[in-house]
C-alpha cells in the first residue's frame, strides 16, 4: 500500500527523532514500509561536502581573480603611502594615483603634495599630518605658500636638531569621505599631531550628497565601496560598467576639457537651505567625523580641529527665494547696506545669512562650524575659531578680499594666519618635539621666516593664472560663456610664458622653475637665483640634485657664502664624500685650515677617489704646517690623476721646500 503524502511528511519530520518501529506504530503500518521511505531519502539527500563545494567555488574564483589582475598589474594601485622613486627609497609619499580612487568619472583628477616622510620614524621625529580639501593644499598658490609649510618652517627654526615632518594631505575637492577613508592608515604612520581643516566640500566634493562623482547618497555604501576600491576586481566591475555605458551610447560625465574643477563637480546645482538634501550633507558630515574621531581617541593622538572661514563678502552664486526665506541676494544687497551705513553687528550677521541662503553651496554653511565646535567638545580635543580669526583681521570685522582670492581660498597672507592660529594653539596644548628650543622671539620668528620665504615670482603668476581660470568660469560667471579673464592674458616676460606652460602641463614644476633660475644666474642675478633654487628646496627637500644646482654654480662663481648654506642644508640631509668635499673647500678658502682638513678626511671616508680632494688636503696640511702629511696627499692626488698639473707643481714646490 503506498505512503500518503501526509504519512511521508511525518516520517521526514520525525527521521531523527524516532525509530522505524516507533514511527509505524504511530502510523499504523509495516515497519518495512518506513524502512523502505527511509531508504529513498537517504539515497536522495546531497552530501554536505557539496554545499562546501558550492560555496568555495566562487571564493576560490575571486581570490585567483583578484589575484591575477594584481599579477599583470591591472587598474590603479590606491596604496595610501607608497614609495615614488628609487632615488627616495627610505621614504613614503602620498600615492599620486590616490585622487583616481574617489575621482572616477574625471579624466584629471587632482595633484596630491609631495610631503615625503621617513619609512621607520626615528626617536628625534616628529611627525605632524594635516588632513582637508583645496584649502589645506594651498590652492592656487604654489605648495610653500600652505599653512602647513609654515608650521614646518617655524618648527625646524625652533627644533633645529629635530626631524620635523609636516605632511599634507590636502587635496582639491574632497570631502569627509576620502579623510575618514586616509584616516587608518595615517595612524598606522604613528603621528604626534593630527590637524584638520576641512568642510566645505561636502556638498559637491567627491563623494558629496550633490557630487558628480557619488555613489548616491547612503553613507554606509559609500564607505563599503571605498574600502572595496581597493580590490582590482571592483575596479574591473567598474571599469566593464563603464564600457556597458560606452556601447549603448550613455558615458559618465567627465566635463568639458576647458572646465574647471569646481565645474566638473557640481551634480545637484541648487541646494535650498533647510531642504533634505541640504541636511544630508551635515550628516554626512557629521556621521563621517565622529567616525574619525573615535578612531582617534582609540588611537589616542593628539589632535587640534578648526573651524573653517568663508569670504562674506563674495555675492551669492545663486540666488532662490521662496514663501518662507528671503533670496540670497536680496539679504546680501541689505548687509551691503548696513555696511555703507556703519551698522557691523547687523552687516555682519546678515552676510552670514546671504552666505547660507545661496543655492550653490561651495562655502561651507554656518551649521558645519557649529558640527565641528561640537564634535571637538564632544571628543574633548582642542579647537581653533579660524573664521573668527579671519573676522578679527579684516576690516570692519568681516572677512572679505583682504584674506582671501575667491568665495573662500586664503591669500598668501591669510594662509599664514592660518599657520600662526594652529602654531599658536600648538604652544598653548603643548603639542612640540621634545628637542631642544632655541629661544628666538616671536618677531624675530616672524621676521626671519618672512625673509626666507621660498615664494617667487613665478609662483605668483602661477597662482594668479589659475584664478583668472577659476574666476572667468562658471559659477563665477553665466555658463557657457567665454572665460576672458584667461583670454585677455598678455605673456609679456619669460616668466608669464613659463607659468603659462606649467598651467598647461607644457613643462613640469621643476623644470619650470630650474629654467627661470638659469636665466637669473645667466644675468647675474644670484639673490633670486637662490630665491628660485630655494621655492624648489621647501617643495622637495629630500632631492639632493635641487642642492646641487645651486652649489655646483655658485663655486665655479667663487660665490663661496651663497653657496655654504646650500651646502650645509644639503648635509643635514645626507652626508657624504660631496658635501664634506665642498664645506673643506670653503674653510680652506677661509684659511680655517683645522676645519678644512676635518672636512677633506671626512670626505675621503666616503670616497677615496678623487684627487681634487687630496691636492686640497694637502694644500690644507702644509698652511697648518704639516709638511710630511702634506707631500704623501700630494702624491696620492698625483696617483690618482697622473696628468693632473697643479698637483704636479705643488709636489715639485714642496719636495723643494723639504729640501
Amino acid at each position: 500500500m503506498a505512503l500518503t503524502n501526509k504519512q511521508k511528511n511525518y516520517i521526514k519530520k520525525n527521521l531523527t527523532k524516532h525509530n522505524s518501529k516507533i514511527i509505524a506504530e504511530k502510523l499504523k503500518i509495516d515497519v518495512e514500509e518506513v524502512n523502505k521511505f527511509k531508504n529513498l531519502i537517504q539515497k536522495k539527500q546531497v552530501p554536505k561536502w557539496f554545499y562546501a563545494v558550492i560555496i568555495v567555488i566562487p571564493i576560490l574564483f575571486f581570490i585567483l581573480l583578484e589575484g591575477s589582475l594584481r599579477l599583470f598589474h591591472y587598474g590603479k594601485d590606491y596604496t595610501t603611502f607608497v614609495k615614488i622613486s628609487d632615488d627616495f627609497p627610505n621614504l613614503l609619499f602620498l600615492n599620486p594615483e590616490i585622487p583616481f580612487k574617489y575621482f572616477s568619472s574625471i579624466s584629471t583628477a587632482p595633484s596630491v603634495f609631495p610631503d615625503g616622510f621617513e619609512k621607520v620614524k626615528s626617536d628625534s621625529t616628529f611627525r605632524v599630518f594635516v588632513m582637508g580639501g583645496s584649502s589645506a593644499a594651498g590652492w592656487p598658490f604654489a605648495h610653500s605658500a600652505a599653512f602647513s609649510r609654515y608650521i614646518k618652517r617655524r618648527l625646524e627654526l625652533l627644533y633645529p636638531h629635530n626631524k620635523i615632518e609636516v605632511i599634507n594631505l590636502g587635496i582639491a575637492a574632497v570631502n569627509s569621505f576620502t579623510l575618514r577613508d586616509f584616516l587608518p592608515d595615517v595612524l598606522k604612520q604613528k603621528p604626534d599631531l593630527i590637524l584638520f581643516y576641512f568642510g566645505h566640500n561636502e556638498y559637491y566634493g567627491a563623494l558629496g550628497v550633490a557630487s558628480a562623482e557619488s555613489f548616491g547618497n547612503s553613507r554606509y555604501l559609500t564607505n563599503l565601496l571605498l574600502s572595496l576600491e581597493n580590490y582590482k576586481t571592483t575596479q574591473l566591475v567598474k571599469s566593464t560598467i563603464k564600457n556597458i555605458y560606452k556601447l549603448v551610447g550613455s558615458k559618465p560625465n567627465s566635463g568639458k576639457a576647458n572646465e574647471t574643477l569646481m565645474e566638473k563637480m557640481i551634480g545637484e546645482s541648487t541646494i535650498p537651505l533647510n531642504s533634505e538634501l541640504y541636511w544630508d550633507g551635515i550628516e554626512q558630515f557629521k556621521d563621517n567625523f565622529t567616525d574619525m574621531l573615535n578612531m582617534l581617541r582609540k588611537a589616542k593622538v593628539n589632535v587640534i580641529i578648526s573651524t573653517v572661514e568663508s569670504n562674506l563678502l563674495q555675492k551669492p552664486f545663486i540666488s532662490i527665494p521662496s514663501d518662507s526665506l528671503p533670496g540670497a541676494m536680496a539679504v546680501f544687497q541689505k548687509a551691503k547696506r548696513k555696511l555703507a551705513e556703519n551698522n557691523l553687528i547687523s552687516a555682519k550677521n546678515l552676510f552670514y545669512i546671504a552666505k547660507d541662503l545661496d543655492g550653490l553651496r561651495f562655502r561651507a554653511p554656518v551649521e558645519i562650524n557649529n558640527v565641528i565646535k561640537q564634535l571637538a567638545h564632544q571628543f574633548n580635543y582642542p579647537l581653533i575659531n579660524v573664521d573668527s580669526v579671519f573676522n578679527a583681521n579684516s576690516p570692519n570685522k568681516i572677512t572679505g578680499y583682504n584674506l582671501t582670492v575667491d568665495h573662500l581660498h586664503p591669500n598668501v597672507k591669510g594662509y599664514q594666519l592660518i599657520g600662526k592660529t594652529f602654531f599658536k594653539d600648538m604652544v598653548e596644548q603643548k603639542y612640540l618635539p621634545k628637542g631642544k628650543l632655541l629661544k628666538i622671539s616671536n618677531e624675530a620668528q616672524e621676521k626671519i621666516l618672512k625673509s626666507n620665504f621660498p615664494f617667487t615670482q613665478l609662483d605668483s603668476t602661477v597662482a594668479d593664472f589659475r584664478l583668472k581660470k577659476l574666476l572667468g568660469a562658471y559659477p563665477f560667471v553665466p555658463k557657457n560663456t567665454q572665460n576672458y579673464l584667461i583670454k585677455d592674458i598678455k605673456l609679456k616676460t619669460t616668466i608669464d610664458s613659463t607659468a603659462a606652460y606649467l598651467i598647461d602641463h607644457d613643462i613640469s614644476w621643476k623644470n619650470a622653475h630650474y629654467n627661470i633660475a638659469k636665466m637669473y644666474l645667466r644675468s647675474g642675478n644670484i639673490r633670486l637665483f637662490k630665491k628660485e633654487i630655494n621655492a624648489m628646496i621647501d617643495e622637495f627637500p629630500f632631492d639632493e640634485s635641487f642642492y646641487v644646482s645651486a652649489i655646483t654654480p655658485l663655486i665655479q662663481l667663487k660665490q663661496y657664502s651663497d653657496a655654504l648654506p646650500f651646502i650645509i642644508k644639503l648635509d643635514r640631509i645626507h652626508s657624504g664624500a660631496y658635501t664634506n668635499k665642498w664645506l673643506g673647500a670653503i674653510e680652506l678658502e677661509l684659511k680655517h685650515y683645522k676645519q678644512a682638513i676635518t672636512y677633506f678626511e671626512k670626505s675621503i671616508s666616503f670616497r677615496a677617489n678623487d684627487a681634487q680632494v687630496f691636492y686640497n688636503l694637502a694644500g690644507a696640511y702644509y698652511f697648518n704646517r704639516q709638511t710630511e702629511k702634506a707631500l704623501s696627499a700630494i702624491r696620492k692626488s698625483i696617483s690618482l690623476k697622473p696628468n693632473y698639473k697643479q698637483a704636479i707643481n705643488f709636489y715639485n714646490e714642496l719636495k723643494s721646500i723639504k729640501k
